[in-house]
C-alpha cells in the first residue's frame, strides 16, 4: 500500500511540470481552438485557465513541502523539470512578439498567466524547498 502511495506522490511531485508542460503546447500549438462566442464563454476559458494554473502551483507547493530532509539532488531535478513550463511560454512569447505566430488576446491573456505560474514555481517554491531543507539539516545538527 505505502508503495501505491509513492508512486502516486512520485506522478504528483515530478509528473505535474510535465502535466503543466503538456497542456501549455497544447494550448499553443496543438490546434486548441474554443469557440468564444459570447462574454460568458470567453470568461468560463479564463476561470478554467486559473484554476490549472492555481492546481498546478497547490501540487507543486504540496511536494515541495512533503521533500525528505537532505536530498540536495531531487531539488536540482525538480529545477529542471519546473524549468520546461517556463521555457515553452518564452518560446511562445518570443513567437507571439516576433510575429511567427498569431495569438487571439484570449490566448495572450492565458500565455501572461501561464508565464507567471511558472515563474512563481521556479523562484518561490525552489527557494522555499531550499531553505526548508537547509534549515532541517542545520536543525539535524544542532540536535
Amino acid at each position: 500500500m505505502a508503495r501505491i502511495f509513492g508512486t502516486f506522490a512520485l506522478l504528483i511531485r515530478e509528473g505535474s511540470s510535465l502535466i503543466f508542460a503538456a497542456l501549455i503546447w497544447f494550448v499553443f500549438w496543438g490546434g486548441y481552438a474554443p469557440a468564444l462566442e459570447t462574454p460568458e464563454q470567453t470568461f468560463n476559458l479564463a476561470v478554467l485557465a486559473g484554476l490549472i494554473a492555481i492546481g498546478y502551483l497547490s501540487l507543486q507547493a504540496l511536494a515541495v513541502v512533503n521533500q525528505p530532509v537532505g536530498q540536495e539532488t531531487r531539488f536540482l531535478v525538480d529545477i529542471m523539470l519546473s524549468l520546461v513550463p517556463l521555457a515553452l511560454v518564452a518560446y511562445a512569447a518570443v513567437q507571439h512578439i516576433n510575429g511567427a505566430s498569431e495569438l487571439p488576446y484570449h490566448l495572450a491573456g492565458i500565455l501572461w498567466l501561464f508565464g507567471a505560474v511558472a515563474v512563481s514555481d521556479v523562484v518561490i517554491n525552489t527557494w522555499m524547498g531550499l531553505k526548508l531543507n537547509k534549515l532541517a539539516s542545520d536543525m539535524v545538527i544542532m540536535k
